[in-house]
């Protein structure tokens, strides 16, 4: 879907928008996750020395460290998001009719 549609409703009746797009659907949503994110670090380091009396016996010492952190958005569902996702679907399935004109004598 290009760009965005942006309505101004003077009338929506609610409970008709949440029945209709619960039987498209099969259930009907109240919050959605939007974005999860997870934020690694991870730190490590390494020292080596070779002795060379010993006959080049090594040395070694490392560390390492991760720390995560987990970001979870929920979003809550609004009429209009509900009423377009149903406006998608009807879309989709080509349920509209539309009418070039309409006469009173046909």
């Amino acid at each position: 879907m290009p760009g965005y549609v942006l309505r101004n409703y003077l009338y929506l009746d609610k409970q008709m928008v949440d029945d209709s797009l619960s039987a498209v659907e099969g259930a009907l949503y109240e919050e959605t996750v939007v974005q999860t994110q997870e934020k690694g670090r991870t730190l490590s380091g390494d020292v080596h020395a070779e002795v060379p009396v010993i006959g080049g016996a090594g040395v070694g010492a490392g560390s390492s460290s991760t720390a995560r952190t987990e970001i979870t958005k929920q979003a809550q569902i609004t009429d209009a998001a509900k009423f377009q996702r149903l406006y998608d679907h009807l879309e989709i399935e080509e349920s509209f009719q539309y009418y070039d004109s309409i006469d009173s004598e046909t």
